[in-house]
């Protein structure tokens, strides 16, 4: 499967990131690691692609993979 994505969609994948990653910091606790596996999932899927596209990876993202997935689900 060919992975070729336009400059406006890495960006908008960026931010959409960003968003789910703050609004996860934002308002959950730590303890609450656990029911939020698919949004950290998702976030990761994000990063992922980011990262083969060899685009820098949001701060926000990488903040909430560390405080989340540190509880196991990352």
């Amino acid at each position: 499967m060919e992975n070729n994505l336009t400059e406006f969609e890495l960006n908008l994948l960026s931010d959409l990131a960003v968003d789910l990653a703050t609004e996860l910091d934002l308002h959950y606790e730590d303890d609450a690691a656990g029911v939020l596996v698919s949004s950290v999932r998702a976030i990761e899927g994000a990063v992922r692609i980011l990262k083969d596209h060899q685009k820098q990876v949001p701060d926000a993202c990488t903040h909430t993979l560390t405080r989340f997935g540190g509880a196991g689900i990352a």
